[in-house]
C-alpha cells in the first residue's frame, strides 16, 4: 500500500509573494527611525533660539526620544506578538507621522518635548515590528541573509543620513523640517506596506496577555545572548565616533552644518558596502568569524583616531577612520541581526527583535555618556595642568576655542578613542567566545529524491546517509 505524502516541519515555508517590495517599505520605516535619532541634533541651536529653550530643555529634546524609545521597545515587541506585527507596524507609522507633525509645529518647549517623547513611543512599537517582519517574511536562508544585509545597511547608515539631512534642512529651510520630514517617510512606508506586507495568520486559541514580557529562552540562549551583548558594545563606538567627529569638524575645523553632515556620507556608504557586499555574502558561511573579524576592522578605524591632533586633516585621518569603522560595523550588523532572531518561536519573534534594538539603544546611550565623560574629564585635566580655565567639551554651535582649548579637546577625544577601541576589542572577544561555531550557517540544499519515489515507497534506511553536523 502506498505511503501517504508527508506534510511535516521538514517542508520549508512557502516564499512570500512580493517580499522584496515589502522589504523596501520596511527598510524605509527603519531609515526614518534611525535618522530621527540624529536629524534633530544639528537643528538644535536654531530650535533653541526660536522656542527659548534652556540648555536643560535642549538636552531633553534629544533624551526624551531616546528614553521613550528604549523604554517602550520590549512592550512594543510583545504588542506585536499579540496583535500581529503588521498591525503594530502600521500603527507605529501612523503615530510617528502625527507626532512628527506636532513637533514641527510646536510653539512651546513643552509641546516639542511631548512630541519627541511620542515619537519615541511610536518608534518603540515600530522598530521591533519591522525587524520581526523581515525575519518572518524571508524564510530561505540565502534570501534571509541578503534581506538582513539591506536592512542593516539602512539601519547602520541612517544616523549618518540624519546628520546630512539635518544640516541641509536647517540651513536651507527651517529647523522645523527636521521634524516634519518624518511625515512623508511614515506615510509612504505605511501606504506601501499596506499593499505588500502580508497579514499574519490568525493566532491559535488560548495564546495572548499570559506570556511573559521577556521569555528567558530568548536571552538565555548562548549565541543570542552573546549577539545582544556584542550589539550593545559595538554601537557605543559608532555613536562616539559621530559625537567626536561632529565636535572636531564644527569646533576645531570650523565646518558649517551642511559640510559637517556631508562629511559623514562616506561612513554611510562604507556601512552600505559592508552590509550589502561583504556581510551579506560572507555571513552565510561562517557568521562567528565574520562578526569577530569585522569588529577588529572597526577597532582599527577607531585606533586611527587616537592620533588625532589640531592639524589633522579630514582626508588624511578622519575619513579613513570613518570608512574602516563603517565597513567593519556594516559587515558585523548583518550576521548579528540575523542571529538575534534566528531559532526563536514565531510567537517570540517580536520580543527577540526588540531585544536587538534595546541592546543598540542602551549601548548608544551608555556609550555617549561614558565616552563623552571620559573626553570631558581629560579635557579639563589638560587645561588644569596648564593653568587654563576648565571649559570642558563645548556644545554644538559654540564658537571655535583658542589653540590651547582646541588641543585640550583633541587630547580628550584621543583618550576616549583608546577606550572606544578597547570596547570594540571586547565585543570581538564576546562574539568569538559566545557565538556557536555553526550558528546561522546556511545548510546545503538537500538532494531531491528520485522521481516517482516520494509518495510510493519509503527509502531503505541503509541507503539514507546520516545528517552532517554543522
Amino acid at each position: 500500500m502506498a505511503a501517504p505524502a508527508r506534510e511535516d516541519v521538514d517542508q520549508p515555508p512557502a516564499a512570500v509573494p512580493g517580499r522584496w517590495r515589502a522589504l523596501g517599505f520596511i527598510a524605509l520605516a527603519q531609515l526614518m527611525i534611525t535618522l530621527d535619532t540624529t536629524v534633530v541634533n544639528i537643528a538644535m541651536p536654531s530650535a533653541q533660539e526660536a522656542l527659548g529653550l534652556s540648555d536643560g530643555d535642549r538636552q531633553w529634546v534629544i533624551a526624551a526620544y531616546a528614553l521613550a524609545f528604549g523604554l517602550f521597545l520590549l512592550p512594543g515587541g510583545r504588542i506585536g506578538d499579540l496583535v500581529g506585527h503588521r498591525r503594530a507596524f502600521l500603527a507605529g507609522l501612523g503615530g510617528f507621522a502625527v507626532a512628527s507633525a506636532v513637533g514641527g509645529a510646536a510653539t512651546s518647549p513643552a509641546l516639542l518635548l511631548s512630541a519627541r517623547a511620542a515619537q519615541g513611543v511610536c518608534g518603540g512599537l515600530l522598530a521591533p515590528a519591522a525587524l520581526a517582519l523581515v525575519a518572518i517574511t524571508f524564510t530561505d536562508q540565502r534570501e534571509r541573509a541578503r534581506a538582513f544585509g539591506v536592512y542593516s545597511a539602512i539601519a547602520g547608515g541612517g544616523a549618518a543620513v540624519g546628520l546630512i539631512l539635518g544640516g541641509v534642512l536647517t540651513e536651507y529651510l527651517s529647523w522645523r523640517w527636521s521634524l516634519y520630514i518624518g511625515v512623508p517617510f511614515a506615510l509612504v512606508a505605511a501606504v506601501g506596506a499596506f499593499g505588500t506586507v502580508p497579514a499574519p495568520p490568525d493566532r491559535p486559541a488560548g495564546t495572548g496577555g499570559r506570556r511573559p514580557l521577556l521569555p528567558m529562552g530568548v536571552v538565555a540562549d548562548r549565541t543570542r545572548g552573546g549577539v545582544y551583548l556584542a550589539l550593545a558594545l559595538s554601537v557605543m563606538s559608532m555613536f562616539a565616533l559621530f559625537l567626536f567627529m561632529t565636535y572636531f569638524l564644527q569646533v576645531v575645523r570650523d565646518y558649517s552644518p551642511v559640510r559637517t553632515g556631508f562629511a559623514f556620507l562616506p561612513i554611510a556608504v562604507s556601512m552600505a558596502v559592508g552590509s550589502l557586499v561583504v556581510g551579506g555574502g560572507l555571513s552565510r558561511r561562517s557568521p562567528r568569524a565574520v562578526m569577530t573579524g569585522s569588529l577588529l576592522v572597526a577597532a582599527l578605524g577607531v585606533l586611527l583616531l587616537t592620533r588625532l591632533s589640531v592639524d589633522s586633516g579630514y582626508v588624511t585621518l578622519v575619513l579613513p577612520a570613518g570608512v574602516l569603522l563603517g565597513l567593519g560595523l556594516g559587515t558585523f550588523f548583518v550576521p548579528a541581526t540575523n542571529l538575534a532572531t534566528l531559532g526563536v518561536p514565531r510567537s517570540d519573534t517580536g520580543v527577540a527583535s526588540a531585544m536587538a534594538v534595546v541592546a543598540q539603544q542602551v549601548g548608544g546611550a551608555v556609550g555617549t555618556v561614558l565616552l563623552n565623560g571620559i573626553a570631558a574629564s581629560a579635557t579639563a585635566a589638560y587645561l588644569d595642568d596648564r593653568g587654563a580655565p576648565a571649559l570642558g567639551v563645548p556644545a554644538l554651535g559654540d564658537l571655535a576655542l583658542g589653540d590651547l582649548q582646541d588641543r585640550a579637546m583633541i587630547h580628550g577625544f584621543a583618550l576616549a578613542s583608546w577606550w572606544t577601541a578597547g570596547i570594540l576589542l571586547l565585543s570581538a572577544v564576546v562574539t568569538a567566545l559566545m557565538v556557536e561555531p555553526g550558528a546561522g550557517r546556511a545548510a546545503p540544499a538537500p538532494t531531491p529524491p528520485p522521481r516517482g519515489e516520494g509518495t510510493t515507497r519509503c527509502p531503505a534506511p541503509a541507503r539514507t546517509p546520516p545528517p552532517r553536523s554543522p
